[in-house]
């Protein structure tokens, strides 16, 4: 059986239709995430790049999946908590039980902990406050709404850096909870909401005649991004000009989400396994986050290069047996429901 949609309309209308694209973009971010996670297990810590590209990807295609909401704000909350929120908590439970416990009961500050796991799993607890300012942006068809959250979200931008940020040293995508990190990737999150709902049916074949465009720009921001990072890191210059970072993944994140959908969608067997795997994979992309934070520990001490192998296998193999096994729950409880 081929996957095979020629049908437009099909593709933008029937919620149950997988794109495969997405699966791809899917794919891409967890391997971009998943190698930037390594600096302290490669042999040079400079191959493990490529964090604010994942991440962007990711956020840029949450937005761009949600938003088309037709159901009450309680009911749709509770959706996307139901989600995330307890694989969350399980992976954190056996963070405690596995890694930290001399820590735990070693410090006795209660925010001190909280910080930590707020820190630790940042990408959670931004994604779920992401879902709460995006529910009410996004929700309608107003375009004069949407240009002004973007000016909003661009002002406070712009003001938190020029007085909010030490800009004498690299501030803008520091370890952890960090607001400006935070406050950044609402941006990408927020426009693949708004590419969602400006792409119809009337105008998508405008999108692709634009392919070669979006190819050049994506280019253009890794580039840009580069440029900024080699000045920083290797002529210890251009400190102020760090918002050039974002700008740069920024516009890699659109330019790639356009690019995709300027192609059509990919046709695939059902029964290649290869194709099986990058779905499942891009199907699993939180587990496999949360495989890496929570374990990492474990795979410090083992001696190159058998550690990042470890690792890489371990964030992988783990993160797809979790998303398996919960489907599979899911179905049984469906069933007796």
């Amino acid at each position: 059986m081929y996957i095979i949609l020629k049908n437009e309309k099909l593709i933008m209308e029937n919620k149950r239709y997988k794109d495969n694209r997405i699966s791809v973009l899917r794919f891409l971010a967890c391997l971009l995430i998943t190698n930037s996670h390594c600096g302290d297990l490669y042999p040079i810590s400079l191959l493990a790049i490529g964090g604010g590209q994942g991440n962007v990807i990711f956020f840029v295609l949450s937005g761009y999946c949600l938003a088309n909401i037709n159901i009450e704000f309680r009911e749709w909350i509770k959706k996307r908590v139901n989600r995330i929120l307890p694989a969350t908590l399980i992976f954190l439970l056996l963070r405690i039980i596995i890694i930290d416990r001399k820590f735990i009961f070693s410090n006795t500050d209660f925010l001190v902990l909280i910080k930590r796991y707020v820190d630790l799993y940042w990408f959670v607890f931004a994604i779920l406050l992401y879902y709460v300012i995006f529910y009410f942006a996004i929700k309608g068809q107003s375009i004069k709404k949407y240009i002004g959250v973007l000016c909003i979200y661009l002002l406070i931008y712009i003001l938190s850096y020029v007085f909010g940020m030490d800009v004498s040293v690299f501030c803008v995508e520091l370890e952890g909870f960090s607001f400006f990190k935070v406050l950044f990737y609402f941006g990408p999150f927020f426009m693949g909401g708004i590419i969602r709902k400006t792409i119809n049916i009337e105008n998508i074949q405008k999108v692709k005649k634009y392919s070669k465009f979006y190819l050049v720009g994506g280019i253009f921001g890794i580039l840009l991004w580069a440029m900024e990072y080699i000045w920083i890191l290797i002529y210890n210059g251009g400190y102020k000009y760090q918002f050039l970072i974002h700008l740069g993944i920024y516009i890699f994140g659109i330019n790639v989400l356009l690019y995709m959908l300027s192609m059509p969608d990919i046709e695939i067997k059902d029964e290649n396994k290869l194709w099986r795997c990058v779905q499942l994979i891009g199907d699993s992309t939180l587990s496999i986050y949360l495989m890496q934070v929570t374990f990492k520990p474990l795979c410090i001490e083992i001696p190159m290069p058998f550690n990042f192998v470890i690792f890489w296998l371990m964030a992988f193999t783990g993160g797809c047996i979790y998303t398996i096994v919960k489907k599979k729950i899911n179905k049984r409880i469906e069933k007796l429901s």
